[in-house]
């Protein structure tokens, strides 16, 4: 009798512990230290192949954002990669300071190695599913055929550069840098419901998103049918981040262009 009663109780705690794991991987991987660390690959082999390519590849929101690096790049004395290697090591201690703040110095503050699978096994799904929801939801709103938007700019490897640059500066740009601080200027300063705050938010990031294919020398011709597919897509990769953090968002849009562009060949 006491034999089945302590085996019931290693099942139970067993049991629990596997829920809190569970619980972990969801809170951990959402938090900045994790989506910083998973982004990090993404940034290193963009900014190399981006090097190769003399800069010529660079994507329409990592161009946006260099001319933030022009005037630190003339304090230091150094060029790009030099301060990018600063702002990297200062957003780094950031998130890490985040997630000390938040777990302390506990056994949730260490770093699991084996939640970087599960991050990429969920990013790859969400890219696999991606162009589909996005689809089901433009028939519902929009009943024309399906839509494949992308492009080929170049050979294999400059549309893989592409899709890199995309994921990870337009992730960096149009959801954290402008959803985030449009939803924090809404809520702190004009004093709306945080939920409505990060809607409106979503929103209006989403359409500029869309809006801004459409720019520049390898912008896209204009038309209401791949505008509201970028819309759309924009708003689940809002979702993503606002229910994922900001490394599962970065690599589920990186993946999705790399099978657009890439695998496909565009459309």
């Amino acid at each position: 009798m006491a034999d089945q009663h302590q085996r019931y109780l290693n099942e139970r705690t067993g049991e629990l512990e596997r829920r809190a794991a569970r619980a972990d991987y969801w809170s951990l991987t959402r938090g900045p230290w994790y989506g910083f660390l998973f982004a990090l690959p993404i940034l290193a082999l963009y900014e190399v192949l981006a090097g190769v390519y003399g800069r010529v590849v660079v994507n329409g929101a990592d161009g946006i954002l260099s001319r933030w690096l022009i005037p630190l790049m003339d304090i230091l004395g150094t060029g790009r990669l030099g301060a990018l290697v600063g702002l990297t090591v200062l957003a780094g201690l950031g998130c890490w300071a985040a997630h000390r703040h938040q777990f302390g110095v506990s056994d949730e503050a260490r770093v699991r190695k084996s939640y970087f699978i599960g991050m990429l096994i969920e990013s790859s799904l969400y890219a696999l599913l991606f162009g589909a929801v996005v689809n089901y939801v433009l028939r519902v709103v929009w009943p024309l055929p399906a839509l494949q938007v992308g492009g080929s700019y170049g050979g294999p490897v400059f549309n893989f550069a592409m899709s890199l640059g995309a994921g990870l500066y337009e992730e960096l740009f149009f959801r954290v840098i402008l959803m985030g601080g449009l939803a924090l200027l809404l809520h702190h300063v004009v004093r709306v419901p945080v939920v409505w705050s990060w809607i409106v938010a979503a929103l209006t990031s989403s359409l500029i998103f869309s809006a801004f294919h459409y720019v520049g020398n390898m912008g896209d011709v204009f038309s209401m049918h791949s505008f509201l597919y970028r819309f759309i897509a924009g708003l689940l990769l809002a979702a993503i981040y606002g229910l994922r953090g900001f490394g599962i968002a970065v690599w589920t849009h990186a993946l999705y262009d790399v099978l657009v562009m890439v695998l496909l060949g565009g459309g």
